[in-house]
C-alpha cells in the first residue's frame, strides 16, 4: 500500500556537483519530493581530459504545489 507524503522527512535541500554520475539524478529527484525546500540544484563536472573552456551545466529542479509523492511501508 502506498501512502501520500504529507510531512517531508528531510529539512534541507540535496544538491549535487556531478549529476551525471550513477543514480545521482534519480537521487536528487526522489529527495526533492520528500524534503521541505522546493528546489535542488544539480551541476555537471568538466571531464578531466577536456580543455578548461569546456562548458558545464547547472540545472535547477523545482517542485510546485501540485507535486505529490508517495511511499510504501513494505
Amino acid at each position: 500500500m502506498k501512502h501520500k507524503i504529507t510531512i517531508p522527512q528531510y529539512k534541507t535541500q540535496h544538491d549535487s556537483n556531478d549529476i551525471l554520475t550513477s543514480y545521482e539524478c534519480t537521487t536528487i529527484l526522489t529527495r526533492l519530493i520528500d524534503q521541505t525546500p522546493n528546489w535542488n540544484i544539480g551541476g555537471t563536472k568538466k571531464p578531466k581530459a577536456f580543455p578548461s573552456s569546456t562548458p558545464t551545466f547547472k540545472l535547477t529542479f523545482e517542485k510546485s504545489t501540485n507535486t505529490t509523492g508517495y511511499y510504501s511501508t513494505t
